[in-house]
């Protein structure tokens, strides 16, 4: 049966029985009602446009940033195109593999294709927000940290729910990070606490807690071995743990809310990213200060990630600098974003970055070197 298009615009779709919700599309006749017509109603809420084309079997709907086609005999829908809705929190590669990446904002977690840069997959969790997520290093799950305190892993090509684990902080998990052998998993919270897990699809156990950080674990680092971790906290510290003894074997202390800590490649130093807008230096082994630069003239940094002898350095007025590792010397800046820089992350492979923003936007950048430009 054809079923006829009636729009209705601003009012409830009362004849199905579902309260708060904006009706799209329903049927003409009275008593006909396709069965795809619910599924639809309940997909889409306020804050919608509507277009009809003339002549056209399709009617296209815009929410948010979300462009759908409904055909109007079937009033099946299809997403063709997408962009994130709000503040993206922030942006991970899987291991070894760069053809695909994944955001996470608001409350849900969308895989993007890097050279196509479509939504092949979003995941959504109502009434909480996506505050962290990481690949496991085998590729099979998107771990992530939720601001209820849950943390959630799902297949990355389903987007099924794999497990979860309630209450594993208060206040939400800002940061994760998974070892090698897929298993073991560390969280940093906004409580303070840094906690390892041992995580399968059928058994999740917490095994130890390093309680020292005095406020929120903003990111977690872990030496290619998997021998220490480490985490850099709102505290202004930046505390490396043996991870079987549980003992703090390095403190870096300093007057400002560390945003980021990473290895360098040879794990000899570390370097910080602080809300005082410096870039660190730090004997990996000592704790002790090395180097010290003010890249953004005490504008907060917001984000840093690095790869070989790269640092990106994202900051709180949307700009993102390339520094040399070695000399410390500015290599490039660019106006990347409108917004505070929430997210950087090198691909594995082909030469580029992406970047993510409170403005909303993700953008990808190729990496050109300056002997070449």
């Amino acid at each position: 049966m054809d079923y006829p298009l009636r729009v209705h615009v601003g009012a409830f779709l009362e004849s199905m029985g579902i309260p708060n919700v904006v009706p799209i599309v329903s049927v003409a006749e009275v008593g006909q009602v396709h069965p795809a017509a619910e599924r639809v109603a309940t997909e889409f809420r306020e804050g919608l446009e509507l277009a009809v084309e003339e002549g056209r079997s399709e009617v296209y709907l815009k929410r948010d940033l979300q462009r759908v086609q409904v055909n109007r005999s079937t009033l099946e829908s299809e997403l063709y195109l997408t962009a994130p809705s709000s503040r993206v929190q922030g942006v991970i590669f899987p291991n070894g593999y760069g053809r695909v990446f994944a955001t996470y904002c608001k409350n849900y977690i969308s895989v993007w294709g890097t050279d196509s840069c479509e939504e092949l997959l979003r995941v959504v969790i109502p009434a909480t927000d996506c505050l962290s997520a990481t690949f496991s290093p085998d590729g099979r799950q998107i771990l992530s940290g939720w601001s209820d305190g849950t943390i959630r892993s799902f297949g990355p090509q389903s987007g099924k729910l794999l497990f979860a684990i309630p209450e594993a902080h208060q206040g939400g998990i800002n940061c994760l990070a998974m070892a090698t052998d897929s298993v073991t998993l560390f969280s940093g919270g906004r409580d303070g606490l840094l906690k390892r897990w041992r995580v399968t699809p059928t058994s999740q156990q917490l095994q130890q807690v390093y309680p020292e950080h005095r406020g929120a674990i903003n990111s977690l680092a872990l030496t290619a071995d998997g021998v220490e971790v480490m985490s850099a906290g709102s505290d202004g510290s930046v505390l490396t743990w043996n991870v079987q003894e549980a003992v703090r074997e390095v403190a870096i202390r300093d007057s400002t809310s560390f945003v980021n800590a990473v290895y360098g490649a040879d794990e000899a130093h570390v370097v910080t990213a602080g809300s005082n807008g410096m870039l660190s230096w730090w004997g990996a082994t000592s704790g002790s200060a090395i180097r010290r630069l003010d890249v953004s003239e005490a504008t907060p940094l917001s984000a840093l990630c690095i790869s070989e002898n790269t640092l990106l350095v994202g900051t709180d007025d949307g700009l993102v600098r390339a520094i040399d590792y070695d000399s410390g010397e500015a290599e490039s800046t660019v106006q990347g974003h409108s917004a505070a820089v929430s997210g950087l992350v090198f691909s594995p492979e082909d030469g580029i970055c992406v970047s993510v923003s409170e403005d909303m936007g993700v953008r990808i950048w190729a990496l050109v070197d300056r002997e070449e430009d």
